[in-house]
């Protein structure tokens, strides 16, 4: 008995020691639940105190990179107390892993909870669906039965090894809806918390899901602060639909005694759960589970007597779940008086609508019924969680993110739940490694991390088409590296020997950068089947003992060089001569000019296109060059006359520009030049005639037009993809990058069935020649007001981003309907459209940039995200931020696709040729 009663001393004291403790580390004043909690209110501009729970609610900024942030009015109506409603973030961008990034401790428990109140925020008609992941494994389908009712998900579950981190992911299911999130809540665990003898819980690879938190006899819904962890509690009174088969109906037990919880840890549960129950002036208790709730559940029954008049045999019961041994209850005799106690079930089987049966001990009569205090169901799951990648590539990406800001926006796990889509990953049973990365055209700018060599199996490192600069870094530990693609970048310094030293190394494609010096004889003499390519570009970079092959690749850049230098001089000559002559000479020497030179276009007289325009009779349109005309040609042909306004200061060097490119250029989405005339003064360039007019005159010109024929969405997306691709083959599909200068939906034309679009109007087109590597020309600003890229205007450097400016406004006046520069709305702050947009976007209102013909169309609204972001990507203020032209391409054939397009009419890649100097065929693809 002394012995019993030393050990009883013993535990109390140990039990004053742990409150002690709980009161001291977990317990922080002003800060919400214990040390190391976090509740984020998603969507949230500023921190703020909750009036109503106390909660310090911080905004989700810091945690996550992606997604927008949207306001839900209808939240303050239903549910005023929750002021973590009233905001969400949404994440449109259907490309996107969106991770919350919260700092973890190694092999820590952590309570992870998703809350999700819809209420309309994005006045759609349909609810949303979506997947919820914690770290490497999706854990929840989030759905909505209702869409002004919250749901909630909630998970406790053990860190990884060597991790830093923990992550909340939102990610897209086959619905292919928006994701959204209202409310985090965050929070560490003691070791002791799972305080029932072996649970198969997260200690040991699971994770449990909260399914159901009862408070028995309660009036109230407890949360913080009564439960520091602000887990919810749900009242359950006399008339709970958990006990509707117990009769006659239960009776509420409530007490103001303080509850006594020596037999279990404080912080498991709260005292305000605790001090209400239920029981019954019957035999039995009954509490009922759905019968669509079919899972393996943890379950933890609580109970404590709080009838002071009670005594060691008033109350004694049973306890029976399924398929168990019944469990004898004395609440005195097991605990005391106001004294809580669990019993615990941690490996119940599955079975379909299961219940607990509380029942009286009919051996040894007790005048009290059973009671109940509160419940908690877990669920067990299946499965261990995922593996997290291996922690050293983890690290890898990590630090190669930091050397590229616009990696930024891919958080969590690289490989699991989904991996990012620039690298692919290993399925085998133990952690993922990173066997591939591809980061073309990605935008990269800056020197190569060294990082990438941290990536020890990696077997294909593409980061082709970026900005990168410097000299390689040492990738000499990648020894099962096969695939190595530098081509079209700005890399420098000389070719490291260690390359060749690579074993698996099969493919090095380095061409179209700035590297200089011999060429290691190891590379040259490289043994076994491998491609080594470093031509065209790298005009420095070679060796004396090459081979003739290669001194010859490095030689004709150069005497290529020469005969341009003594074409151009030739030129300057040629037009210092014909200056000096008369106007008659002029005019002479430049037809014989433009007929040698320019043989893809036809020369027409002045007389066969007077007759062909039936003497300049119906007038089709008119600009900054001259005035438009309709004729027919002698074969029948219809085709537009564009005449050049002697009065205008820029028409003859955009006339000797235009016919220039045209007559080298032939692709179907662009404008084809059929011929030209020069004669008494007179230039006129003569065009395939487009029926339809312009994407301007559809969107916002000629009334009637409108009336007629309204572009709907699906047009809209087909003409905007026709166009795209017409201009990134100007940039990236012939032997000089050509950059238009003058986008506009003016000079988009439209076919006879609105079927095809095509890019025009070539007058300021501007050729890049020489090496790939020269991305810019430095030019007199020229362009249209409202399409005019910034950085052109500010620097005089025009590049092909300065193209993709305009094509973006063209993609803003597509979805709005709207001019870019209308100074005719009353509210200043909307002249502009590019910025009107952005911050409509930024405040979530996509609804109020939609001209309402696109309103009304039947399209999909995620799809219309994805258009409006490409769109305000390409008008991003400094070119450096904006994508390519192939890449707008890739995103809207994309959108194309998923708004059910016929795809057959995009193909992957272009097959029109273009044409030389000399009139020959050339496949752009492969330049000779």
């Amino acid at each position: 008995m002394d012995k019993q009663m030393g050990v009883w001393t013993v535990k109390l004291l140990l039990t004053a020691v742990l409150k002690a403790l709980v009161c001291s580390l977990y317990i922080v004043p002003g800060v919400s639940g214990i040390q190391g909690s976090i509740f984020v209110d998603c969507g949230s501009n500023a921190g703020y105190r909750d009036k109503v729970t106390n909660i310090s609610w911080v905004p989700d900024a810091q945690y996550i990179t992606t997604g927008v942030n949207g306001y839900v009015p209808s939240a303050q109506t239903n549910y005023p107390n929750f002021s973590e409603f009233t905001t969400v973030r949404y994440f449109p961008d259907s490309t996107a892993k969106n991770c919350y990034s919260f700092p973890a401790i190694s092999n820590q428990t952590y309570l992870m909870r998703g809350t999700f109140f819809y209420g309309f925020y994005d006045n759609a008609t349909t609810t949303p669906s979506f997947q919820m992941g914690i770290d490497g494994t999706i854990v929840a389908n989030v759905t909505f039965n209702d869409p002004v009712t919250f749901v909630y998900y909630e998970f406790t579950y053990v860190s990884g090894l060597n991790t830093n981190a923990t992550f909340l992911c939102l990610l897209r299911d086959s619905s292919n809806s928006i994701p959204f999130i209202s409310a985090i809540s965050f929070s560490p665990l003691p070791d002791d918390f799972f305080y029932c003898s072996s649970p198969p819980a997260p200690n040991q690879g699971y994770y449990a899901q909260t399914k159901y938190r009862l408070n028995f006899g309660g009036n109230r819904f407890v949360r913080y602060p009564d439960d520091i962890y602000d887990r919810y509690w749900y009242p359950e009174g006399s008339n709970s639909t958990f006990l509707e088969s117990t009769t006659p109906p239960p009776q509420i037990l409530t007490t103001n005694h303080n509850i006594d919880e020596n037999n279990i840890s404080p912080v498991v549960i709260p005292e305000a759960v605790v001090d209400t129950a239920l029981t019954t002036t019957g035999e039995n208790i009954t509490i009922i589970f759905p019968d669509d709730y079919t899972f393996k559940p943890y379950v933890i029954f609580y109970y404590a007597e709080l009838d002071p008049t009670a005594n060691a045999t008033s109350r004694q019961f049973y306890i029976q779940v399924p398929l168990y041994e019944a469990v004898f209850i004395n609440p005195i005799v097991n605990a005391s008086q106001f004294s809580v106690s669990p019993v615990c079930y941690t490996d119940i089987p599955y079975v379909a609508g299961w219940d607990i049966v509380l029942y009286q001990d009919q051996t040894n009569y007790s005048p009290l019924g059973p009671l109940v205090n509160a419940l908690e169901v877990l669920e067990i799951s299946e499965n261990l969680m995922t593996i997290l990648t291996n922690h050293e590539d983890v690290l890898a990406i990590e630090n190669i993110k930091l050397s590229y800001t616009n990696l930024a926006n891919w958080t969590g796990d690289p490989c699991v739940p989904t991996p990012h889509p620039w690298v692919t990953c290993s399925t085998s049973d133990t952690a993922p490694i990173i066997t591939q990365v591809d980061l073309s055209d990605y935008n990269l700018v800056g020197p190569i991390s060294p990082n990438f060599g941290d990536l020890l199996s990696l077997t294909s490192l593409a980061l082709q088409y970026n900005e990168l600069n410097g000299s390689l870094p040492q990738l000499t530990r990648l020894t099962n590296l096969k695939f190595l693609q530098l081509q079209n970048n700005m890399l420098s310094g000389e070719l490291p020997a260690w390359l060749a030293s690579l074993p698996s190394l099969k493919d090095l494609l380095i061409q179209n950068n700035n590297f200089s010096g011999p060429i290691p004889p190891s590379l040259i003499s490289h043994s076994g089947a491998w491609t080594f390519v470093y031509a065209p570009g790298n005009p420095m970079l070679g060796s004396r003992t090459s081979k003739s092959t290669n001194i010859g690749i490095i030689i004709g850049p150069i005497i290529g060089g020469i005969l341009v230098l003594v074409i151009i001089i030739g030129v300057i000559v040629y037009f210092q001569v014909q200056n000096k002559r008369g106007k008659t000479t002029k005019t002479s020497g430049n037809l014989q000019m433009m007929k040698s030179s320019h043989q893809g276009a036809k020369f027409y007289s002045l007389a066969q296109v007077t007759v062909a325009s039936d003497n300049f009779k119906t007038m089709i349109g008119k600009g900054g060059f001259g005035h438009v005309y309709y004729g027919k040609l002698e074969d029948g042909q219809e085709v537009a006359i564009k005449v050049l306004d002697v009065k205008s200061t820029q028409g003859p060097s955009k006339f000797f520009n235009e016919v220039d490119v045209l007559s080298r250029v032939k692709h179907r989405n662009l404008v084809s030049l059929i011929g030209y005339c020069h004669e008494d003064n007179q230039q006129m360039l003569i065009y395939e005639f487009m029926h339809k007019g312009s994407l301007r005159d559809h969107l916002y010109g000629d009334p009637t037009m409108l009336r007629i024929e309204k572009l709907d969405w699906k047009s809209r997306m087909n003409i905007a993809l026709n166009a795209a691709q017409g201009l990134e083959y100007l940039h990236s599909g012939s032997n000089h990058s050509i950059i238009h200068c003058d986008v506009k939906s003016s000079n988009i034309l439209l076919s006879n069935n609105m079927e095809i679009a095509k890019v025009a109007d070539f007058g300021l087109s501007r050729l890049i020649y020489g090496e790939d590597h020269i991305t810019h020309v430095t030019t007199d600003v020229k362009g249209t007001t409202g399409y005019l890229d910034p950085e052109y205007f500010t620097t005089q450097y025009l590049s092909p981003k300065s193209d993709v400016y305009g094509f973006g406004v063209v993609l803003l006046e597509i979805i709005s309907g709207r001019m870019p520069i209308d100074s005719t709305l009353p509210n200043g702050n909307a002249w502009n459209l590019c910025e009107w947009v952005r911050s409509n976007l930024q405040a979530g209102n996509i609804d109020k940039i939609l001209d309402p013909i696109v309103k009304a169309s039947n399209l999909q609204i995620d799809v219309l995200w994805k258009v409006a972001k490409i769109a305000i990507q390409c008008v991003e203020p400094k070119s450096i931020h904006r994508p390519t032209m192939t890449k707008v391409v890739e995103e809207l054939r994309a959108a194309v696709l998923q708004e059910g397009l016929n795809s057959s009419e995009y193909p992957q890649s272009d097959t029109y040729g273009i044409e030389d100097e000399y009139g020959s065929q050339i496949d752009p693809f492969n330049p000779r």
